[in-house]
């Protein structure tokens, strides 16, 4: 991934209430749309915390029931009138939050008494399974190394969806669908001159428009940490943490 420049101090002007601040400040105001808001950054963060239930040692439909159960907590802000709003970050509250619900729940084995089958947040029960799965390593690592690990990537994959919508929106999406080999993989020898003739583009047009896609898909991903911070001076430190557990992925 590649490094992206700080934002200059009128952009810092023009920040904007994010999901997680707003959802912070409902929890005495009861502003409207924290609800939603909250429900969004729960369905894009919930295979990091499945895999952090699973790496605990809860099974599939154990931990399934405890995320749910966890969400609905939040959802009707049992917890998050607590909340410090210094800490600030969406990725360290959430945490420290399921760790003290999980030790909890386990304590009171009370899981189905609290949920009662409720589904606050939807989810694909079989891709989080698949995901999980796929991502263990031989070597076992702790629960809070595979709960950072699967956030980062999570951050990384709803990046990447907004901009397939922007793709999809000027009618591009097989172009994007193409292009974005690019983005998650060094190319191969060869693979601008093939590309380009698959494209019907010269290599030189092809290198313009792969540059511009990693532009864009840098400013989403900073558009989509942004939301799970509370103030702009947090989002480069963010965006250095998920770069560092990105690249300690591949070594």
């Amino acid at each position: 991934m590649d490094h992206d420049a700080p934002p200059n101090k009128s952009a810092q002007a023009r920040f904007e209430p994010t999901r997680w601040s707003v959802v912070l400040a409902s929890a005495k105001t009861q502003a409207p749309g924290a609800s939603a808001a909250l429900a969004e950054l729960c369905r894009t963060y919930w295979q990091p915390l499945y895999a952090f239930a699973r790496r605990r040692g809860l099974d599939h439909h154990h931990a399934q029931d405890t995320i749910q159960g966890f969400f609905l907590s939040l959802i009707e802000n049992k917890s998050l009138s607590r909340a410090d709003p210094m800490k600030g970050k969406f990725r360290s509250y959430l945490l420290a939050s399921l760790q003290n619900y999980i030790a909890s729940e386990i304590a009171h084995n009370s899981a189905q008494k609290r949920g009662g089958g409720a589904q606050p947040v939807s989810i694909d029960d079989r891709e989080v399974q698949l995901k999980f799965e796929s991502s263990q390593t031989k070597t076992p690592i702790p629960a809070e190394a595979v709960f950072e690990r699967e956030w980062a990537v999570a951050a990384v994959e709803a990046a990447l969806v907004q901009l397939e919508k922007d793709f999809a929106r000027k009618g591009k999406r097989e172009v994007f669908n193409i292009l974005k080999t690019f983005l998650i993989d060094e190319p191969s020898t060869g693979a601008y001159e093939q590309t380009a003739t698959k494209l019907g583009q010269s290599v030189g047009a092809l290198r313009t428009g792969v540059h511009r896609l990693r532009h864009d898909f840098r400013t989403q991903l900073r558009r989509e940490v942004a939301k799970t911070v509370d103030s702009p001076d947090q989002i480069d430190e963010e965006m250095r943490h998920l770069r560092t557990v990105l690249a300690n992925q591949t070594t």
